[in-house]
């Protein structure tokens, strides 16, 4: 997901607010004694822009989880007490794939929200999958989900619910007769669009 309009920044909020919890959820529902790991730390990271082109997109992810993650903490309902450690993919896959290895290297981290992007999912997937580290994505590439990966929860519909769905609300919603498909060359915005022109 690259696109940068209004839309796509809220969605990514809400969506990143939710991985966030997931993950809380998953990394401290182990057991155990509660009073004895009161005290321990534990990380999640949060992979994805925070500088570069779509800084504007990776910052409101990361703005959200830290809120998620800071709200966690103040319940005092956990056996933990959580910090989000931001790695800056500046939307890059090989920055990430990078960064991911970092990651599973660091026993204190116990879930990844983010990458973003469908490249950067599918970079960091293998690596994360090997290493044990669940992540949670709004890439929305569908080949995402057919590789078996178990580290690997996305958060949206893919590409070809949601492209299909564009085309029949312009279809049946706007009973449009002529459309115009227009994209731009991003991984995300050319596969919807395609998408929804077959669809069309």
């Amino acid at each position: 997901m690259t696109e940068r309009p209004g839309r796509a920044r809220r969605w990514w909020r809400i969506t990143a607010g939710l991985g966030a919890l997931a993950l809380l959820a998953a990394g401290c529902g182990s057991g155990g004694d509660e009073k004895s790991s009161a005290a321990e730390t534990v990380k999640l990271v949060y992979l994805g822009p925070v500088t570069g082109d779509f800084a504007n997109v990776g910052v409101a992810g990361r703005d959200a989880i830290q809120l998620a993650v800071d709200e966690a903490n103040d319940r005092g309902d956990l056996p933990v007490r959580l910090v989000l450690e931001v790695f800056d993919t500046q939307l890059d896959p090989a920055q990430a794939q990078l960064l991911a290895t970092k990651a599973v290297t660091d026993r204190n981290i116990i879930g990844s929200v983010g990458p973003l992007s469908s490249g950067e999912s599918k970079a960091v997937a293998p690596t994360y999958d090997e290493g044990g580290l669940p992540f949670v994505t709004v890439a929305s590439n569908p080949d995402l989900a057919r590789h078996g990966w178990k580290s690997f929860h996305r958060l949206m519909a893919n590409d070809d619910i949601q492209g299909n769905e564009v085309a029949r609300y312009i279809d049946k919603g706007l009973k449009a007769r002529t459309v115009s498909v227009v994209h731009d060359n991003t991984e995300y915005g050319k596969a919807l669009a395609l998408v929804a022109e077959k669809a069309l």
